[in-house]
């Protein structure tokens, strides 16, 4: 026989792992890595001739003697279909090719299945035997997993036992610290501990399958095999395990259990199942832990069994047993009787509560009963006690005593009207009530579900004519609305109507001819009206009215601000489509404003406050609904401020008027002047440096979030330019100045003349005589419409009349007299 066995000389922690994707080269420090799928095949491919070292170390493993080559073997299923490499146990065995060099501690993995106990069936050795340790199973009888550490001659036995067929994990913990012992574990459990291993490990070579040529060969496969020259950490034990289980012993190779789905049982003994015993842990639906369970319940039950590696396999599973008949007649009808039919077959015996042993039991007589059934194995099973009786039927029908009716009156049964199906009347009617019209004696003959069958018989003595009871009733109304109803019954014989009794269905009684009322809950409501005569007769008419639920709205509102455009949406909580949807604002100051129509609205309140604000909902049935939500609005600030205009160049003071309702504050301000400037000051100065139309806005900010703002305007005037024309600059003569200044927004509006810093002449145009000559300083000051002044000083020449080339005599003039002139230049003129 043969068995795998999964060995990882790692420490580790057992459970249930998930799959990854672990690759060993991606782990420090590996020194080799030898797969059997990734091997040399001799000419005829049935014999392996080398294992490549897949570490990238050059360390592969090689034989080229054919009769010692380890077969090929291509058809093991039992590892995901994987090869192995089978030893033949005689001289089968792979030399190892390269140099480890030396290593303190080791993490060494290898899948390997024996497929007979040998003395010391080698796996891995190292060598020289000076200078080495070797791992193996020993098959002396025990069974057990054997180490030998470094320099030693002796083996450690590791219990317990190697068992066959199973899978199990090994975990060797390498030190070179003597104070340190070594450890060993066995899924998961320590088995115990050496403190052998103190030297540094030289691997000059190694030899797989055999401890040396043709010595304690091994008789079994190897798979893989991967070492590293250091101790691997938890996680990374945890990884290179789910390396192994994933690749070579997924969940669909691994035993499984199959019961079937439906298990038929005969008879009433406890049933056992059993699944294979190839499992570490069971766990049952009825709390056993074993591979067996005993049921002795039918119904629904499952199985959970977990193998070696964590892998959890469930099935579950129905088991049926036998179903005693059973009879829901426990009811007979007087002087009649009814049978329990309760066979299963010849199979079973029987035994009833009154010593009846058939397979059946009739019953006439009131009682508890029950059956008791044996199978062939001697199990027995008891039915429930049934209890047996008469059927009452008879003894319930009844029309009531003898009465005094009217004509057009009803009669039908007072009592067991519910449970009879069947009617005779005297008067051949079949139907469960008759119309009266004469005096008589009634009888009635009736049957139940059962079959069972009674009779009661009545004298009538008609008085009279019934009333014709007609109901004025709406066939459906509003959930809580008022509804108007009205009597419009009539007599024949002449009497009156003198009593009404309006039984409404939900516990009200009304005694008048009309009036109104409503139903707080929707539903179908069956009026009865009952009536009476002055001649004793009486009768009563049924009308439903069907109560329509009322619809359910709500509506959301948006801001909350004085001033401020507040959106109101509405909303149904119902199925029935809204069709009219009004509003009421509570805010009478704003006129027409204070109503609306549709589903979404709008409204601005003036004043802060709180207001009921009113919905009306109105639904395609007609009702109608009601929503009413108090909407608090907070003040917002009356934005207002007050600014003079100046001149281009000037500063503008802002007195700011802005106020709040009451217990608001203000909490911020925010100005813009118009020129890209801003400031959060509550009374600002802004200087402005060009002229121009400026719009000035105020945000304030109150302390409930509302906000309000203005925007103004405002112009800063321009300063004049000044400009002029003079004419004439001789002495002696008119000299005139004229204004030739503009304004830009505006106009000049006054004009001033300071010469040689003496009093100021206004005038948009002046003259003036200088006696001498020389030169003149003159200011011109300008003063725009709006007040905006500029002035600029110039300098004028006054030069000596004759030096333009004239001269006279300086003689008294005679009126009327000629007078001379002597040109310096160019002779004597006279004027």
């Amino acid at each position: 026989m043969k068995f795998w066995i999964f060995i990882i000389f790692l420490p580790f922690a057992f459970g249930i792992f998930g799959q990854n994707n672990v690759v060993p080269e991606n782990y420090s420090n590996l020194q080799l890595w030898l797969r059997s799928d990734s091997v040399d095949l001799n000419l005829a491919e049935t014999h392996v001739t080398r294992m490549y070292d897949l570490s990238g170390n050059g360390n592969f493993a090689e034989q080229t003697d054919p009769p010692k080559m380890p077969l090929y073997n291509t058809s093991v299923v039992d590892i995901n279909n994987f090869p192995s490499l089978t030893f033949d146990g005689s001289n089968d065995h792979l030399d190892g090719v390269g140099d480890f060099g030396a290593f303190t501690d080791y993490s060494l993995f290898f899948v390997v299945r024996i497929n007979t106990r040998k003395s010391y069936n080698w796996v891995y050795r190292n060598t020289p035997i000076g200078n080495n340790f070797s791992f193996g199973i020993s098959g002396q009888g025990d069974g057990r997993f054997r180490y030998w550490p470094q320099g030693t001659s002796n083996s450690v036995v590791v219990n317990p036992v190697v068992p066959n067929f199973e899978y199990h994990y090994y975990t060797l913990l390498s030190s070179n610290d003597s104070s340190t012992v070594t450890k060993y574990y066995y899924d998961g459990n320590q088995l115990g501990t050496t403190n052998n291993l103190v030297n540094t490990h030289t691997a000059n070579g190694y030899t797989i399958g055999s401890l040396g040529d043709a010595v304690q060969n091994l008789d079994g496969e190897i798979v893989e095999l991967i070492l590293f020259d250091r101790h691997l950490s938890t996680q990374e034990s945890f990884e290179i395990e789910n390396y192994f289980r994933f690749r070579y012993f997924p969940p669909e190779y691994l035993p499984y259990i199959d019961i079937d789905s439906v298990i038929y049982e005969y008879g009433f003994c406890d049933t056992t199942l059993a699944v294979p015993n190839t499992y570490v842990n069971y766990l049952w639906s009825n709390g056993s832990t074993t591979n067996e369970a005993t049921f002795s319940e039918p119904g629904t039950h499952w199985v959970e069994a977990t193998n070696s590696y964590g892998y959890v396999d469930r099935d579950t599973f129905e088991i049926v047993f036998p179903e005693i008949p059973t009879t829901n007649d426990t009811i007979y009808c007087p002087s009649d009787s009814t049978t329990w039919y309760a066979s299963l077959g010849s199979d079973y015996a029987y035994l009833w509560s009154n010593g009846s042993t058939a397979d059946s039991l009739t019953i006439d007589s009131p009682g508890d009963y029950h059956v008791e059934l044996t199978d062939t194995n001697g199990c027995i099973f008891q039915s429930d006690t049934l209890s047996f009786g008469p059927d009452p039927f008879e003894s319930i029908v009844n029309l009531g005593p003898d009465q005094n009716l009217c004509s057009g009156n009803i009669l039908t049964l007072q009592d067991g009207d519910s449970l009879a199906v069947d009617y005779l009347w005297s008067t051949g009617s079949t139907d469960s009530l008759i119309a009266l019209s004469a005096s008589d004696t009634y009888y009635v003959d009736v049957i139940n579900a059962n079959g069972c069958e009674a009779s009661d018989t009545i004298d009538v003595t008609i008085i009279g004519d019934a009333p014709n009871v007609i109901i004025g009733l709406p066939t459906s109304v509003c959930e809580g609305e008022a509804f108007d109803f009205e009597d419009f019954s009539n007599t024949t014989d002449g009497s009156t109507i003198t009593n009404w009794e309006w039984d409404m269905d939900d516990g009200t009684i009304i005694n008048n001819q009309d009036g109104n009322h409503l139903y707080l809950n929707d539903n179908t409501y069956e009026v009865r009206l009952t009536v009476s005569t002055s001649a004793g007769c009486s009768d009563s008419d049924l009308q439903e009215i069907d109560v329509i639920p009322k619809p359910e709205i709500t509506f959301v509102t948006s801001n909350e601000c004085q001033n401020s455009t507040i959106q109101f949406n509405g909303g149904q909580l119902s199925p029935t489509t809204i069709s009219t949807w009004e509003w009421e604002f509570d805010d009478p100051s704003s006129g027409a404003n204070n109503i609306a129509s549709g589903q979404n609205s709008t409204h601005i309140f003036d004043s802060s406050g709180d207001f009921d604000v009113t919905l009306v909902g109105t639904d395609i049935n007609g009702c109608s609904d009601t929503a009413i939500i108090t909407k608090t609005i907070l003040p917002t600030p009356i934005v207002d401020f007050n600014f003079n205009e100046v001149c281009e160049g000037n500063v503008v003071s802002f007195e700011n008027l802005t106020t709040i309702e009451f217990p608001g504050l203000i909490s911020s301000y925010n100005w813009t002047f118009g020129d890209g400037t801003s400031s959060g000051q509550v009374e600002p100065e802004k200087p402005y440096i060009a002229s121009g139309n400026y719009t000035v806005n105020l945000l304030s900010t109150g302390n409930n979030g509302c906000t309000g703002q203005l925007s103004q305007n405002i112009k800063i005037h321009s300063i004049p330019i000044v400009d002029r024309v003079v004419e004439s600059s001789c002495a002696g003569i008119n000299t005139s100045f004229t204004d030739n200044s503009f304004v830009s927004d505006g106009s000049i509006a006054q004009v001033d003349w300071s010469i040689d810093n003496g009093a100021p002449i206004s005038g948009f145009s002046v003259d003036e005589v200088f006696n001498q000559s020389g030169t003149i300083s003159v200011e011109q000051t300008v003063v725009s419409a709006f007040g905006c002044t500029n002035s600029s000083t110039f300098s004028i020449d006054i030069e000596d009349f004759l030096s333009a080339g004239f001269d006279f005599s300086p003689n008294a003039l005679i009126a009327d007299s000629p007078i001379s002139f002597i040109s310096t230049s160019q002779g004597a003129d006279s004027y």
